[in-house]
Parts: structure tokens; C-alpha cells; sequence
């Protein structure tokens, strides 16, 4: 079994306390992260591809209960009303199809009071979760993992966490990612 992780680093601005219920977080790109595979990575973070019973220091908790546009469009399908014909448009589902995805496979639907359409988490993805840059930091040394031994990209994620806290404040960045497989 292959698997992949997928991430967006968002930015909350505004809230107080960051990420509060008064938040509205923005993202820092309008897709993910492509991080590279690192299975030792992935359990630090989640548990994903956890080898000898090692447990994360933060178990996966789900998405947040406010998260950015890029996560909605990059993790979510939107479900078609049944007067709607064309269902096969790209990232749509028919309602009777997104029902069977939530009983059967673990997706979840969403909540949307902005929006007029209903949309569900598409099944091939699972763990979500969020981590704080200081919580990030945590579960990577929980893991024994140095800065140094991180892949390129999740480095560069980091490094990009810190830049934002800087520019921003602390505890304003967050990492919202899901994995694929």
C-alpha cells in the first residue's frame, strides 16, 4: 500500500485567539503541499506507517472546526442536488453516491451556511489532522526526528511556519494535512 500526504499551511491574521471561533483562516497557496513520502515523518505527525507500536505524541483529531478554501477545495467533492444531471462533472458526486461514501467508507460531509451546495470528504483520503507550528515541533521530537534528517519539502514547510509566525505573531500558522492510500 502506497501513501502520500497532502498539506496546506494556513494563516490566521485576525482571530483572537488565533484560530478561534471568530477566525477565518487563509491559506498560503490555493492547492497543498505535495510533502514527499517519509513514512518516519508520517507517523511522527499521525501514526500513518507506524512501525514497533510508536504512537504520535497528537493522534489524528479531524479537520478544524474553521479551515481555509484551498482545504475545502483540495479534500472535499461537492454533491449534486438530485435535479442536477451532469454528474460527472469533475469533483462531483450524486447525493445517493455521497451517502453510500459516508455509511461505507469514512467520508464525512461538511457544513457550508455560505454556500448553496453540499460537499463530503472524498474517501480515498484519511487521518486528517492539524498541527500548530510549536505542536508540530513537538511531535517531531517525541519522534526523535531532527530538523536536519527532514525531507526538503517538509523543511521548507516549516522554515515558511516560522516566517509567518514572525510576520504575524506566534501561534498564527497551522499545518492541515490528510493522507492518501
Amino acid at each position: 500500500m502506497s501513501g502520500d500526504i497532502f498539506a496546506v499551511v494556513e494563516y490566521d491574521e485576525r482571530g483572537e485567539p488565533p484560530f478561534g471561533t471568530d477566525s477565518y483562516p487563509e491559506s498560503l497557496s490555493s492547492g497543498t503541499f505535495y510533502l514527499e513520502r517519509s513514512y518516519y515523518v508520517f507517523a511522527a505527525l499521525a501514526g500513518v506507517r507506524s512501525e514497533d507500536g510508536f504512537e504520535p505524541l497528537i493522534p489524528p483529531r479531524g479537520l478544524p472546526p474553521r479551515f481555509s478554501s484551498a482545504v475545502e477545495d483540495q479534500l472535499f467533492l461537492s454533491v449534486l442536488a438530485e435535479d442536477e444531471e451532469d454528474w460527472r462533472e469533475s469533483g462531483a458526486v450524486p447525493r445517493i453516491d455521497a451517502d453510500r461514501m459516508v455509511a461505507e467508507q469514512g467520508a464525512v460531509y461538511i457544513d457550508t451556511p455560505l454556500k448553496e451546495k453540499a460537499f463530503v470528504s472524498d474517501p480515498q483520503y484519511h487521518s486528517m489532522s492539524w498541527l500548530s507550528l510549536e505542536e508540530l515541533r513537538a511531535a517531531l521530537r517525541h519522534a526523535g526526528i531532527a530538523h536536519s534528517e527532514l525531507p526538503t519539502v517538509f523543511r521548507i514547510t516549516i522554515e515558511t511556519m516560522e516566517v509567518v509566525e514572525r510576520v504575524l505573531g506566534e501561534g498564527r500558522s497551522r499545518l492541515v494535512f490528510w493522507f492518501e492510500g
